[in-house]
């Protein structure tokens, strides 16, 4: 037992600290007849990971949720604690890059107030955009089927997984001839995972599913998995010359598709290529007119996803820097290929960090 001096000193905390905790409901204590507080193994255990979570700045709400999942499976809680950490270290990184950005402006003389302003104000909309994101398909639940589901005709759906095996295959090639280090970004149960590093290439998959990165270690046992998700990659700048995606873009929204395109940009090196293959349309009035003859099933699958356009994906990409091709395998399954222009190349191989 522990009285509450001597398990403050254990940790080099003020006892305040610990009354604080314990109003907030976090941490219990006993008392004694005299009506001194007394702590337990438990609750000093309890304490040490109350101090580890806000060592990584993690708030009392999210170090409530976490503590009351302890019970459960202790794979789930890391995964928790991976998230919520992943999450801090993106913003800290996004705000460390813009500051150093704008004071090397600041030494090159060529800083600008109001434009800086802009930059701030569009990397705190970003912050929150990521912050609102959430699950709403519930990929956890839908990833011991997921291999069956893909194999199986849907006669009354969308086509979702028209000749997915084909898809996969060619979009292995387009990242295959790029080659180098590679993310496959939403990599699910690890299918094109597996097909890429058959090809011989170095390969890492992120994915917001920790049931879909479980069932992918299944398959693919060496390879490194990370949670995260388009908006938020774990990663540094720079880190990988090619990234795929499959069957996963179309789950960002309009605003969700630039932001993930200026994220998967943050992390792909200056010769770097992004292979998407998805459900997309050529053009908006492609999708108005399939829609025209699809089933009352078939029009609510429509309205579930977040489908683009080649046409709009183009022009993002094209804002961004990239050189654009595209694939059509049906009027609803697309491969697009975006490279980095020699001018965009350039420009990041000139950029200086402090």
């Amino acid at each position: 037992m522990y009285k509450i001096k001597e398990l403050a000193e254990l940790y080099g905390i003020h006892t305040n600290v610990l009354r604080f905790y314990e109003k907030k409901g976090l941490l219990a204590s006993r008392r004694l007849t005299n009506g001194y507080r007394v702590y337990g193994e438990d609750e000093r255990a309890i304490l040490q990971k109350i101090l580890l979570y806000r060592a990584m700045n993690f708030s009392l709400a999210d170090i409530r949720e976490l503590l009351s999942r302890e019970k459960g499976n202790a794979q789930e809680l890391y995964f928790q604690q991976l998230q919520l950490l992943n999450a801090h270290l993106h913003e800290l990184t996004a705000v460390r890059d813009h500051i150093s950005q704008e004071l090397n402006a600041m030494l090159a003389n060529t800083y600008e107030e109001q434009q800086d302003q802009k930059e701030m104000q569009r990397l705190l909309q970003e912050l929150n955009k990521n912050r609102e994101w959430k699950d709403r398909w519930d990929f956890d639940s839908f990833a011991k089927v997921y291999d069956e589901v893909v194999h199986m005709p849907a006669p009354q759906g969308l086509p979702f997984y028209e000749a997915y095996d084909h898809v996969l295959d060619e979009t292995a090639k387009h990242a295959q001839m790029h080659g180098g280090r590679v993310l496959d970004v939403g990599c699910g149960t690890g299918n094109l995972s597996e097909r890429l590093t058959a090809a011989g290439l170095s390969v890492e998959g992120v994915d917001q599913s920790l049931e879909m990165l479980i069932q992918a270690k299944k398959k693919l046992p060496d390879m490194l998995l990370h949670q995260g998700t388009f908006l938020s990659l774990p990663f540094e700048k720079c880190s990988f010359d090619t990234i795929t995606a499959s069957y996963a873009f179309h789950h960002c929204d309009a605003q969700e598709r630039l932001l993930a395109v200026r994220e998967m940009k943050r992390v792909l090196r200056r010769q770097g290529r992004i292979v998407i293959a998805d459900l997309m349309f050529e053009h908006a009035q492609d999708c108005m007119k399939y829609e025209q003859h699809c089933t009352p099933q078939q029009k609510a699958e429509l309205e579930d996803e977040y489908f683009t356009t080649v046409e709009e994906l183009t022009h993002i990409f094209s804002e961004e820097g990239f050189i654009c091709t595209n694939y059509k395998v049906s009027d609803i399954l697309w491969i697009f290929v975006a490279d980095l222009s020699e001018e965009d190349r350039e420009c990041r191989k000139n950029k200086r960090f402090i």
